[in-house]
């Protein structure tokens, strides 16, 4: 016995040594990543912390917002900007227009910290605070998100769909306006800032270093947004357009519109205080409230339609997730459903353009009118068109182009940058005051012709086309940019409406959210699909599943309605199309 005990004793400590051994090795090994991570020369191992590594996925803390506000109202808009703000989480500033004292002490616990803006015009504001924020928080940003006090984000949805693009890169994200007057007046390629607009950092970086000077040369623009967009388009960059951003100018019932919100998330609200409650038998407060609640539980869903059939009754079921529920008592195809009823006015009455971009009227103006080159030998080489038969025009900063009628003119696609309009025609290289680079950029960048004007013409920040062309039809133009069907009185087309009542707690990977009808159509049953009314439904109960809902590439949802009796009650499961099935 006493002999066995040194050998066990032996072979104890062996492997104990080995077992260090292993530990040794692995924990080397893992010292070596970790150097290896951190001392990398990759563009995505550069950072020390995962926040602020470009290849980590954004997140919330990468966006910084920028409210523009004022303090005579702010007590009446504070509500909105609460309803999604988020303390010690969300980061950015409220700009104001003076020291907030009535308001003092400041409530940091709910609403954002505030800035006061740098003396400029309320015109400008929103342009200025894009610096001033750019200026007050750098590290790990990815993202300038602008708005007013009046802006409902959506901001989980916000993070997801700023994630699809390259922060790294130049990136101005919005929307148009609803109503084609409004953006005519601003422009089409301009993100209204009630909607809210995103820039990245590199995009905010460059605008900061010159924005005092691009505001003194567009202080004649349609105000703040518009000053930004036209700064913006100096440094060749264009609108990103995202469908989720609305402006909401909209005036009255906006529940046709949110009942057909396009195939993409909602991002953002604005001016609810000039509509209508969204919730009928709530006020503008507790409306927003109550949609926020079904946000909270399944943001990616909210608003998104999903249509489905019962074909024994012949009843269409249109869900806006989160706010409505519409039957119709006949089948009517998901291209007609995707069109919200118009049951809202446009925000602002007038005559009509005939285009969805904004045009220049033609010019005999010997400043504005343009020398015209068609493509002559690929792009190197441009042919006279015609002659302008015009007085010459002197530069301010060069000569006049020699006789005013240059015939053919010669660019090097890749010397562009350094030609001065000035001395195209003499073959000078030079180099030419910034605006005009632009100008001259534009020429290589179409195949077929281009227009070279003899000097800088502001064009209100964005390319617009000079108006050498008639619309392909004149008529009565409808004042939206998007299709609208008409409110009907008849039986087959007048939908039942039901809005958001409730929800239950998510159990099992599932939501259930219910409808409730508000009033009764009024209306006999639709003979023409067998008289089946759906008068006696007065709540819809909606099965969801929880879980990332894709957007724009990929399909909407498919329903089955799994209960349609006497009862009062409807119930609906949402869930994956199948390969190949048809909706409708």
């Amino acid at each position: 016995m006493s002999s066995m005990a040194p050998s066990s004793s032996t072979a104890i400590h062996q492997k104990l040594r080995c077992r260090f051994y292993k530990l040794f090795v692995l924990s080397a090994l893992l010292l070596y990543i970790i150097i290896y991570i951190v001392t990398s020369n990759h563009p995505c191992c550069q950072s020390s912390t995962l926040f602020t590594d470009p290849c980590f996925p954004t997140n919330i803390t990468h966006l910084v917002f920028g409210i523009s506000a004022s303090s005579n109202t702010w007590n009446d808009k504070k509500h909105y900007v609460e309803s999604w703000w988020r303390p010690n989480i969300t980061c950015g500033f409220l700009f104001l227009d003076r020291p907030p004292t009535e308001h003092l002490p400041w409530p940091s616990a709910v609403d954002p910290p505030f800035k006061v803006s740098e003396g400029h015009e309320n015109g400008v504001r929103m342009a200025r605070a894009v610096v001033e924020a750019f200026r007050a928080e750098k590290r790990g940003v990815r993202w300038y998100v602008m708005a007013e006090d009046d802006t409902v984000f959506f901001v989980n949805n916000l993070v997801e769909v700023l994630g699809k693009y390259d922060h790294r890169k130049y990136y101005y994200v919005g929307m148009n306006s609803e109503c084609i007057v409004a953006n005519w007046e601003g422009g089409f390629g301009m993100g209204f800032g009630g909607g809210g607009y995103a820039l990245s950092y590199p995009l905010v970086e460059a605008l900061a270093e010159n924005l005092d000077l691009c505001i003194r040369r567009y202080e004649y623009g349609y105000g703040s947004g518009h000053v930004l967009q036209s700064c913006v388009a100096d440094l060749g960059v264009s609108l990103t357009l995202e469908k989720g951003f609305h402006q909401i100018d909209l005036r009255g019932d906006i529940s046709g519109f949110l009942s057909s919100h396009p195939q993409s998330p909602i991002l953002s609200l604005h001016h609810l205080d000039t509509a209508n409650p969204i919730f009928p038998s709530l006020n503008r407060h507790d409306s927003l409230n109550h949609l926020m609640k079904a946000a909270q539980a399944d943001e990616p869903r909210l608003l998104q339609q999903t249509n489905c059939y019962h074909k024994p009754t012949n009843w269409t079921f249109s869900i806006s997730w989160g706010y409505s529920a519409h039957i119709y008592e006949s089948i009517f195809p998901p291209s007609i459903l995707q069109r919200p009823i118009e049951t809202f006015l446009p925000w602002k009455k007038g005559a009509m353009p005939p285009f969805v971009f904004n045009t220049r009227l033609p010019s005999k103006h010997p400043c504005e009118a343009p020398h015209v080159f068609t493509n002559g030998e690929g792009c190197l080489s441009f042919k006279s068109f015609s002659l302008r038969h015009l007085s010459n025009v002197s530069y301010s900063w060069s000569s006049p182009i020699g006789g005013g009628r240059p015939l053919r003119l010669t660019l090097g696609c890749r010397s562009v940058l350094f030609v001065s309009l000035a001395d195209i025609s003499h073959g000078k290289r030079t180099t030419p005051p910034p605006a005009i680079q632009t100008q001259v950029c534009h020429i290589c960048s179409l195949s077929l012709c281009t227009s070279m004007s003899p000097r800088y013409v502001h064009t209100e920040g964005e390319e617009q086309s000079c108006l050498t062309f008639l619309p392909w039809k004149k008529g009565a133009m409808p004042p939206f940019v998007f299709n609208t069907r008409l409110p009907s009185k008849h039986p087959c087309e007048a939908p039942h409406v039901f809005f958001f009542d409730s929800m239950e707690e998510p159990i099992g990977g599932r939501v259930v959210t219910r409808y409730a009808r508000r009033w009764q159509r009024q209306l006999p049953a639709c003979s023409e699909s067998g008289n089946h009314s759906a008068d006696h439904i007065s709540k819809i109960h909606v099965v969801s599943p929880i879980g990332k809902l894709d957007g724009v590439g990929s399909r909407r949802e498919c329903c089955d309605v799994l209960r349609v009796s006497d009862m009062n009650a409807t119930v609906i499961k949402l869930r994956a199309c199948l390969k190949d099935e048809i909706v409708a």
